[in-house]
């Protein structure tokens, strides 16, 4: 545990945001800090470099006598994070009061911290690249996602071959472009497809329910949005103009507030296309991870569950599709008041498919609402970005049955499988690429906060999740 913390420590403090350029050193010195580690441990080492953030490829083979007997795993991750002040108002419910204050977990405080006011205001109580332990909680940005949890895999393969334990050939896939959805990992996979051939794919990156292990069945896939408006050439007096022209924050918020019907379903038309139907077994599956869930409502802070009629959590995020505003610019919102009538108004928006979707199909199909509905006196402009496929992968096979069996050693439950609202679009590549097998096995607690201020990572939960890992990498056994 110790030495895992000290690589976490240092992992955490390089603010690998891939959503802004200007942290590219950052993110330099991060991809050099991997490759200098994995070398210390006896990996050969590639970083593989194109249009996106470096890929970090790391392959360790046994001693020559066994690799070829020895089947071959991949471990993916991702090294970028996002923004600290990308959402949420207030810290993590576990973390707000009562529990002392927070032990940081490195030094250096004293360097200039630019971004202060923003993750403050949003909710950090301090540098979120530090590492603390706050009470029975790890905290920093990237803790959970997914430096904490791939660092698992790192630092229990580390210690294997230490202790000439290890019982597969490995490979490290760790990748900066994850949270935009940009890069061209996807055409590095097809360049490196020869030396990226292995057995099974192993990928960490999500939330356990309650205190039960989790399987991963699927992951939604979709894409990001933006649409501006613009209704004058500048912004005007709102005086001299006022109730007399078009406003661009009005006319787009009229657009956001229509994008649900009175049944929480999108309005789009296609929007639903080829969504698969619901089996009894699926709902079944979903009545039994609510029993185990904690309060989701509650950890979040919000008052109201908002899904189609009839649909409890599970299955709403990760059998439904979603549309989801994901944040508005327009005016001024600064100090004080400007008086004016916004000229522009620009919408984000994130849009989540199940795997009978296309991505393709339903971004045209989104587009073309978007001319429908926008008047005539405003001029629009709608962009695409990051598309990605929906995938489901299969659980009967040897191998996850083994990790079903070793999740129960190692958290003392049964393991239960659950559909996922969220994306880890190269899965798609694994399945459908390298026609691995692949296991999708989260680490992390369920109010871990992922995203949001007081990202955090339950330490009994590191303990289950390095237990595991060993458990794993050391157990050849089928």
């Amino acid at each position: 545990m110790e030495s895992y913390l000290a690589l976490l420590r240092e992992f955490v403090f390089f603010k690998t945001i891939s959503t802004d350029p200007a942290y590219k050193n950052e993110i330099e010195k991060c991809v050099t800090w991997l490759s200098g580690l994995f070398k210390e441990n006896g990996f050969e080492v590639e970083i593989w470099r194109g249009e996106g953030n470096p890929v970090v490829y790391a392959d360790y083979r046994l001693p020559i006598t066994d690799y070829r007997q020895k089947e071959t795993i991949l471990v993916y991750g991702h090294y970028d994070v996002q923004p600290a002040y990308a959402s949420g108002f207030g810290e993590a419910s576990p973390l707000r009061s009562g529990e002392g204050e927070a032990s940081p977990l490195r030094s250096g405080e004293g360097e200039a911290k630019p971004a202060e006011e923003l993750w403050k205001k949003e909710g950090w109580k301090r540098d979120p690249f530090i590492l603390r332990k706050v009470g029975d909680r790890l905290v920093a940005r990237g803790v959970i996602d997914n430096k904490g949890q791939i660092l698992i895999h790192m630092a229990t393969v580390f210690k294997l071959i230490r202790e000439g334990k290890l019982k597969y050939n490995i490979k490290f896939l760790i990748e900066g472009d994850e949270e935009t959805g940009a890069g061209d990992l996807r055409k590095q996979i097809k360049i490196n497809k020869e030396k990226l051939k292995v057995d099974h794919v192993l990928v960490s990156d999500g939330e356990i329910v309650g205190d039960s292990p989790v399987i991963e069945l699927s992951f939604r896939g979709g894409f990001n949005c933006t649409l501006h408006y613009a209704t004058a050439l500048t912004n005007v007096h709102s005086g001299i103009y006022g109730c007399a022209i078009p406003n661009a924050a009005y006319e787009l918020a009229k657009f956001a507030a229509g994008l649900y019907d009175k049944n929480n379903r999108v309005v789009v038309p296609g929007f639903y296309d080829g969504v698969d139907k619901i089996s009894p077994e699926q709902k079944t599956n979903s009545k039994k991870l609510l029993k185990l869930s904690g309060d989701v409502l509650g950890m979040i802070g919000a008052k109201k569950m908002l899904t189609e009629p009839g649909l409890d959590f599970f299955t709403q995020t990760g059998l439904r599709p979603a549309l989801e505003v994901t944040g508005f610019k327009s005016g001024y919102i600064s100090e004080g008041y400007a008086n004016i009538i916004p000229a522009t108004a620009e919408v984000k928006m994130n849009v989540r498919l199940v795997t009978s979707q296309d991505p393709d199909r339903v971004a045209s199909a989104l587009e073309k609402y978007v001319k429908k509905v926008t008047p005539k006196h405003v001029d629009f402009k709608f962009t695409v970005f990051g598309k990605h496929f929906p995938i489901r992968v299969d659980v009967s096979n040897d191998k996850t049955q083994l990790v079903k069996r070793l999740l129960r050693g190692s958290h003392g439950k049964e393991a239960v499988h659950r559909h996922i609202g969220g994306a880890i679009p190269i899965v798609f590549d694994f399945v459908n690429e390298l026609k691995a097998n692949t296991i999708m096995v989260p680490l992390c607690n369920e109010d871990c906060n992922m995203h949001g201020a007081g990202e955090n990572f339950r330490v009994d939960l590191v303990e289950k999740g390095l237990d595991f890992s060993g458990r794993f990498f050391g157990n050849a056994s089928s």
